[in-house]
C-alpha cells in the first residue's frame, strides 16, 4: 500500500518540473525584441517583477511624399519605415537610454522607467520632419502612444 501512495506522487511533481523545465527554455529561447513587446504588454519590468516606475512606449514611423493640390496621382513612398533608428534620450540630462529600430511597419516599443524623454532620427537625404526631434513623457503603468511623421520631398 505504501509503495502505491509514493508512485502516484511522483506524477504530478514530475509534470510540474517538466512544465518549469518547458517555461524556462521558452523564456531562453524568445528573441529579446518580443520580450520586450511582451515585457510591455503584461506591464512587467526588465527583471520580470512588477514594473512599479516604468511604462510602455509603442510608436509608429509613417513617411510620405509632399502632395500639392494641383499634382496628379502623387503617391507617397511605400517601404523605407523598415530598419530606421530611433535614439531615445533622457529629456533633462541627454543621457542616452535606448535606440531603437522599427520594424518592416514602422512601428516601434519599449519599456522604460517614467520619465521625459527626448526622441532622435537621422534624417536621409531629401526628408523632413514635422515632429523631430521630439518630447514624451512615459509615466509609470501606462502606455504612451505616438506616431513620428518623415516627409520626402
Amino acid at each position: 500500500m505504501q509503495n502505491s501512495l509514493r508512485t502516484g506522487a511522483v506524477g504530478p511533481i514530475l509534470g510540474f518540473l517538466v512544465s518549469l523545465a518547458a517555461v524556462w527554455l521558452l523564456l531562453v529561447l524568445i528573441p529579446a525584441e518580443v520580450k520586450k513587446d511582451l515585457a510591455g504588454f503584461l506591464n512587467l519590468g526588465r527583471n520580470g517583477e512588477a514594473a512599479a516606475n516604468e511604462g510602455f512606449l509603442r510608436g509608429r514611423l509613417t513617411i510620405g511624399k509632399i502632395c500639392f493640390d494641383d499634382e496628379e496621382n502623387c503617391q507617397p513612398p511605400t517601404g523605407a519605415r523598415a530598419n530606421r533608428l530611433i535614439r531615445v534620450q533622457n529629456a533633462q540630462t541627454g543621457e542616452p537610454v535606448e535606440i531603437l529600430n522599427t520594424n518592416t511597419a514602422g512601428e516601434f516599443a519599449a519599456t522604460l522607467p517614467a520619465g521625459q524623454y527626448r526622441l532622435e532620427m537621422d534624417l536621409r537625404q531629401g526628408e523632413r520632419s514635422p515632429n523631430l526631434p521630439g518630447y514624451v513623457s512615459v509615466n509609470s503603468k501606462e502606455e504612451t502612444r505616438l506616431t513620428l511623421e518623415i516627409i520626402a520631398e
